[in-house]
């Protein structure tokens, strides 16, 4: 039994009439059965143990009034749980009538938010009081109706929502508003092999790992969803005894009734044993992916002899997983049959020893063990999640996954660090002892505005290959390198092998230093948090409501800063606030929503200096004049989007004559080559000079093919867009019919700004044959640049062919592992700052299982310039023009891609910031 006692964080008052749950994590992706209690009057729970051992837990704690208290990790539990009163949230949902929408139901998701739910009253009113003051910028509002284009909550990932959610003020003030338009109807019958109905099959639209609307078939057989949003997507249907069956479904436009007939379902029957030929009972075993894609569900715990059954399955294999506590976890491609299938599973790899002084042999009192992973080819990556902080001289870590190899390294306060040799997944239980030798790692004192030594403070490490992650000057990542200060404000870190900065933050302050810079005794003072305070114009008048988005970037010649992104909303003026904005360089945007809000571009971008305990001032837009016109579209196609960028004025490099029957390998000799004499010098400073003044802007496209874009400054610009077979909500690689480029001018604006518009008339298409615009045939226009894809459009859809840029294909470079993929012009300073981040964080990325690849959508020789001044370059694959452009399309730049460990795409558009916890998911 154990005992929670659970109290008022400001009084210490006990509370009664808490709910409480916890959840028990027993290994191998295995749960057991929630348990539930209540405090009694002097705010005590009792819970009882589960009999078996466990490996973690997550408790839940909900009280009316205060925020949904979460805690997790490993035994034992702490006792004492502190709640925080909480600050109520609400507003209204409306239908595309602007009526009150009853039945609506809420999910609410945030820092520290969830299980929060509610649900509209008849009023169309909705309010919960399980939420913080402080909301963050991660804060998020789903919504669903059986009969309304609807969020999915129902995976462990939380997707981002479908409308956008109102800002924090609006929540608080109980006057956040939706408007819910009516979904695409998804209805028709399920019959089985004799050709009778199915009643109680389960039916979902969905696609790779979120389903948009699910429902179970009636007594006849028949279903009705009505909450599908536009797209293309799947459509799963599941029976007990029954084979699943999936097809694709168009909802961009009236469905027909569907009739699906289900087959008799597969047998496929297995069996899991340990490697020495014993059943393993109770292990997990469960879909992994079928058809390459995370759709199934279907789960099982084997019996005491191991074996395992599946009556239902597909008749055309599917991939599991099984796993058990004390075992390291195993993927198996396993078709139907009645004969019995075998998947072993080794012992879980347990590295443990003694940790030592390389001189007095005295054991070293704290340091930290950290997992690593040794690649195939000799490269390297550590996880700091799977780390541990030991004491007394000794360490044990456990290695339930399997790796080319195992790595265990060594860290302390005064010493070098110390790697393991490679460890091999089978070899049990393993004895390593470490010596370290004495060194110098960053160490110094944290002082407070005032001076004074500040204690109790995470004092974080920075490189380029790991380092905090801030939202609005809060740490969002959890496994950044830190060491707290003791009572005199002092730290010490690990020694560190390659350059760094220090970071530190409070309520009060912030600092940041290179560690080329630290003062002898490494002392560090806070510095107030800058301030940025500016106005957001359209033409002559104030955008109300508009999105602000910032972003901290690396000094000229640093090669470490924190990552920093900052968000704010415009008022009914215009004007906006960004408080604790770090000191240094930062890029101010516009967030631009297209696509019903469900996708954006940065806009107006301007680049500010922000110094310490000062509001820096900003205007965004208010200058230039709109630009219009019209794209002839023909019959059956559309525009999602157009973009316009200025024009290059640096002249090209002299190209040789046979450059065009030159191979990749030998044009980027060529090039590398030629960058070395003093006209490629001369072109690198040039290119780099133009970059940081470079022009983006996207207009909106209505039905007729007209758009417009707004505060365009005088310069030189060329249009793209891409043209889509059907509408844009059906955006697919194999649809794209061509693409519009178009270059125009726009002259000295008097006063420097007008609202009257450039008008560029009717643009003509070019367009692209079937064949090409699926990768069959040959290009058959010029290259286009960044134009956005519509919601959905890669999720849940294979990667796209990387051989064509000059990869390995994604089987190849990245087998059974995941993909991190960055679409980026090294011409585009966000690009570059984006790609750079992420090279550094290579190494980490492998140690979660991620492979990272770029893909550039510029100019080659820009990349070819951003690769020659990185350390070790990721692979970076280059698009061409017509049917590539057309499929690397992105509704802005850097562009962030994830896929599964099958190479489908389970999320895109995500920011840096949000990337770990992308993969986590």
């Amino acid at each position: 039994m154990h005992t929670f006692l659970v109290v008022d964080a400001a009084t210490g008052r006990p509370l009664a009439d808490v709910a409480v749950r916890v959840r028990w994590y027993a290994g191998a992706g295995r749960y057991l059965t929630p348990t539930d209690g209540r405090t009694d009057a002097d705010g005590r729970c009792d819970i009882p143990l589960p009999d078996e051992p466990i490996e973690g837990y997550v408790a839940f704690f909900k009280k009316p009034g205060y925020v949904v208290h979460h805690l997790r990790g490993a035994p034992p539990m702490a006792e004492r749980v502190e709640l925080t009163a909480g600050r109520p949230v609400g507003g209204i949902v409306r239908n595309g009538e602007g009526e009150p929408l009853a039945g609506v139901e809420i999910a609410l998701h945030g820092r520290g938010v969830r299980d929060v739910w509610a649900k509209t009253g008849p009023d169309g009113r909705w309010r919960s009081e399980f939420t913080p003051a402080d909301l963050g910028e991660d804060f998020r509002v789903l919504l669903q109706h059986p009969d309304y284009i609807s969020d999915d909550w129902t995976g462990g990932a939380i997707p981002m929502p479908f409308y956008p959610t109102p800002p924090a003020a609006k929540l608080q003030a109980l006057e956040g508003e939706w408007v819910m338009p009516r979904g695409t109807v998804v209805a028709g019958s399920v019959r089985g092999p004799d050709g009778k109905p199915v009643a109680g099959a389960d039916v979902s639209v969905r696609d790779d790992w979120q389903r948009f609307g699910a429902v179970t078939t009636d007594g006849q057989g028949r279903f009705r969803m009505g909450n599908a949003r536009p797209g293309s997507f799947s459509l799963l249907v599941t029976a007990e005894g029954l084979a699943p069956h999936e097809q694709t479904v168009d909802t961009a436009a009236a469905v027909a009734p569907i009739e699906v007939r289900l087959s008799a379902g597969a047998v496929l029957r297995g069996r899991v044993m340990d490697v020495r030929g014993r059943p393993i009972a109770g292990a997990y075993v469960g879909v992994d992916q079928w058809r390459g894609r995370d759709l199934l569900d279907w789960r099982a715990a084997t019996d005491a002899e191991g074996r395992f059954a599946w009556n239902a399955a597909p008749h055309d294999g599917v991939t599991l997983r099984a796993g058990q506590q004390g075992f390291m976890g195993r993927r198996a491609t396993l078709m139907p049959s009645q004969e019995e299938q075998l998947i072993v599973l080794p012992d879980v790899l347990v590295v443990g020893g003694s940790v030592a002084d390389a001189e007095t042999g005295e054991p070293i009192k704290a340091f930290r063990a950290i997992a690593g992973i040794a690649w195939d080819g000799g490269n390297t990556s550590w996880d700091q999640r799977r780390s541990r902080d030991c004491v007394a001289g000794t360490y044990e870590l456990h290695f339930d996954i399997p790796y080319p190899g195992h790595l265990v390294r060594i860290e302390a306060p005064g010493y070098k660090p110390a790697v393991s040799r490679t460890i091999a997944d089978d070899e049990g239980r393993v004895t390593i002892d470490f010596r370290l030798e004495p060194g110098r790692g960053p160490s110094g004192v944290l002082l407070g505005l005032d001076g004074r030594p500040l204690a109790g403070v995470q004092v974080f490490l920075c490189t380029a290959r790991r380092g905090p992650y801030f939202q609005n000057g809060r740490m969002t990542n959890e496994d950044a390198v830190a060491a707290a200060t003791d009572a005199e404000g002092r730290f010490a870190l690990a020694v560190v092998d390659e350059p760094f900065a220090l970071v530190a933050a409070t309520a009060e302050g912030y600092v940041e230093a290179a560690g080329e810079t630290l003062s002898a005794d490494g002392t560090l003072r806070l510095q107030p948090w800058g301030r940025i305070e500016g106005r957001v114009l359209r033409g002559t008048r104030p955008l109300a409501d508009a999105e602000i988005a910032a972003h901290a970037f690396a000094r000229s010649g640093r090669q470490v800063r924190a990552n920093h992104t900052l968000r704010a909303r415009a008022d009914a003026e215009g004007r906006f606030v960004i408080d604790r904005v770090p000191p240094g360089e930062l890029q101010v945007s516009r967030s631009q929503a297209i696509d019903a809000g469900r996708r954006s571009f940065y806009a107006q971008t301007t680049f500010v200096e922000v110094e310490a305990g000062r509001t820096t001032t900003v205007t965004l837009g208010g200058v230039g004049r709109p630009v219009i016109g019209r794209i002839a579209l023909p019959e059956g196609l559309s525009i999602n989007n157009v973009s316009i960028m200025t024009e290059s004025k640096v002249p090209k490099p002299p190209w040789p004559s046979d450059w065009e029957r030159m191979d990749l390998q030998q044009q980027r000799a060529w090039y590398a080559q030629w960058m070395e004499t003093d006209e490629g010098k001369a072109y690198r400073a040039a290119i780099r000079e133009e970059a940081e003044h470079r022009r983006y802007y996207n207009a909106g496209i209505t039905a007729d093919g007209s758009f417009r874009a707004e505060d365009v400054v005088e310069g030189a610009y060329t249009l793209n867009a891409t043209l889509l077979r059907g509408s844009p909500e059906t955006w697919r690689h194999e649809n794209v019919a061509g693409n519009v480029r178009h270059s125009f001018v726009v002259g000295p604006v008097p006063g420097g700004v007008s609202d009257e518009p450039l008008d560029l008339g009717s643009l003509p298409v070019t367009l692209i044959d079937a064949a090409a615009a699926t990768g069959t045939g040959a290009p058959a226009s010029a290259p286009v640049a960044t134009a956005p894809a519509p919601p959905g459009g890669r999720v849940g859809r294979p990667l796209a062919d990387l051989k064509a840029l000059g990869l390995p294909a994604a089987a190849e470079l990245a087998a059974g592992r995941r993909i991190v993929l960055c679409v980026f012009d090294a011409a585009q300073r966000p690009s570059r700052h984006a790609a750079t981040v992420l090279a550094g964080q290579a190494d980490d990325l492998a140690a979660k299982g991620a492979v990272l690849v770029l893909v550039h959508v510029g100019p080659a020789e820009q990349a070819a310039l951003w690769r020659g001044g990185q350390e070790s370059p990721p692979p970076c694959g280059q698009v061409g023009g017509g049917d590539q452009a057309a499929a690397w399309t992105t509704p802005r730049l850097p562009w962030i891609i994830v896929t599964d460990a099958g190479h489908v795409v389970r999320s895109e558009g995500v920011e840096l910031a949000e990337l770990e916890a992308r993969l986590a998911e």
